[in-house]
């Protein structure tokens, strides 16, 4: 079974707008020679509801950087060759999250979810023409 790494900040005391590009700087190391990273960037409100803002993903052997058209707030990776990794090496892996916006009311938190598998969805998809 596959896990997941949850992270909290605490509440927000007034309203603060979040806006623009995400990146995630990764320290990790995995049993295997591949992984993916699901990184999922949520608002929690001030009753714990849940609503995920943005995604983002890296597949671990594809994490070669491209310095020329990386930028402190956006990583931007090469996908040029398969690097497999050495079971329990610790990696910096860089991982883009789509950019957002978003207006965080007083009282809530962001939230951020770590995975090596998407989540399924909340509700059962509805079959077309049903």
């Amino acid at each position: 079974m596959r896990g997941s790494l949850r992270y909290e900040s605490p509440a927000f005391v007034e309203e603060t707008e979040v806006v623009g590009p995400i990146r995630l700087k990764l320290f990790a190391a995995t049993t295997s020679t591949d992984i993916n990273w699901i990184v999922s960037l949520l608002e929690i409100d001030s009753e714990g509801n849940e609503r995920i803002l943005t995604k983002g993903w890296l597949m671990g052997s594809h994490q070669e950087l491209d310095l020329e058209k990386t930028t402190p707030w956006e990583p931007v990776h090469t996908h040029s060759h398969n690097e497999p990794l050495a079971p329990k090496k610790i990696y910096e892996f860089d991982i883009k999250i789509v950019p957002t916006a978003n207006l965080f009311r007083a009282g809530s938190k962001v939230g951020l979810k770590i995975s090596c598998a998407d989540s399924p969805p909340k509700t059962p998809l509805e079959r077309i023409g049903t």
